[in-house]
């Protein structure tokens, strides 16, 4: 897998040229983070690592499969609650010691 890793620093090598010399950085930003930041997915070593652990690989697959489907109903949730979305149990004015300069 030597191969592998000598076109990651390549490319590497080119995006970071690409951004440095200002040639549409943008789009290659977006269009390089793929290769660069991706898990080694194509290393059977990744997948001996995951086999020899299964609770843990299990345990990250299910609290990603979970905060997929929890993600938006969780967010139009605390869009919606205002008594939640405004909550400041830390700042009650109540509480507070700037009171005795009232």
């Amino acid at each position: 897998m030597s191969w592998l890793r000598a076109a990651r620093r390549s490319i590497a090598r080119e995006v970071a040229v690409c951004v440095a010399i200002e040639y549409e950085r943008r789009r290659t930003l977006l269009l390089s983070w793929p290769l660069l930041l991706n898990p080694p997915l194509f290393e059977s070593a990744f997948y001996r690592a995951a086999a020899a652990r299964p609770w843990r690989t299990a345990s990250v697959v299910g609290c990603a499969a979970l905060f997929a489907v929890a993600a938006w109903p969780l967010h139009e949730w605390l869009l919606r609650n205002d008594a939640f979305h405004y909550w400041t149990p830390l700042l009650d004015p109540a509480a507070s010691r700037l009171a005795a300069f009232k």
